[in-house]
């Protein structure tokens, strides 16, 4: 029985993040195999190699069908490693004010393959912009990016309705677990914030004729 939690344990075994699929008709995604030993995982999820999990097999080679090979597409969320946990980044725009948006989740940048309005507002406020501006589409920002998402460490961020929260460890987080499958998106949410132009009590003189 091939299912997240096996696959989970083979990304982790090959240096990924997490499994966002977990396939048993092979053929129809990596091609026919043929002369294979039937193997019988059973993984926790948590586990870092499949030797780990427990495990059991035939004694022979058989030539099944491909339809009996286990298959699995792994999530790479980001290239790069992170040590705060619930903090975001910009990455990929033309500004800094803009760009795919990344909350570090477990050591690892994760992008948002699901994100609303009030919570990529509750993200703005929290890396010190006045206020959200709106979303960017792919072809604004992924020219820029070396990274090739396959998708996210979690669901999703729910925050109230008016995005009132200053920080999005503040929203509820709908996390994925160890024995669920990632969740996929090739095209994560990029977005863009307003920068201050001001300081709250800064006063100035404009288009005076002269400077006093």
């Amino acid at each position: 029985d091939w299912d997240c939690s096996d696959g989970n344990v083979a990304c982790y075994q090959l240096g990924y993040d997490k499994a966002r699929e977990v396939v048993y008709d092979s053929d129809d995604y990596f091609g026919y195999w043929s002369n294979i030993r039937s193997y019988y995982y059973s993984c926790s999820g948590d586990e870092h190699s499949l030797e780990s999990c427990y495990n059991s097999y035939t004694s022979s080679y058989h030539c099944y069908t491909s339809n009996d090979v286990a298959g699995v597409r792994c999530v790479q969320s980001s290239d790069s490693s992170c040590s705060s946990n619930g903090a975001l980044r910009l990455v990929g725009g033309q500004s800094s004010h803009e760009g795919v948006l990344e909350y570090c989740y477990n050591g690892k940048w994760s992008p948002f393959c699901y994100l609303d309005d009030e919570e990529a507002s509750v993200a703005c406020k929290q890396m010190g912009y006045s206020q959200y501006a709106g979303f960017l589409s792919p072809d604004e920002y992924i020219w820029e990016i070396n990274t090739t998402y396959t998708g996210s460490l979690f669901n999703y961020f729910s925050c109230s309705t008016y995005g009132t929260e200053n920080s999005l460890s503040s929203c509820t987080l709908y996390s994925t677990s160890s024995s669920s499958c990632g969740v996929s998106c090739t095209h994560p949410h990029a977005i863009k914030c307003y920068e201050p132009s001001c300081i709250d009590g800064q006063a100035r003189l404009v288009n005076g004729s002269i400077a006093q």
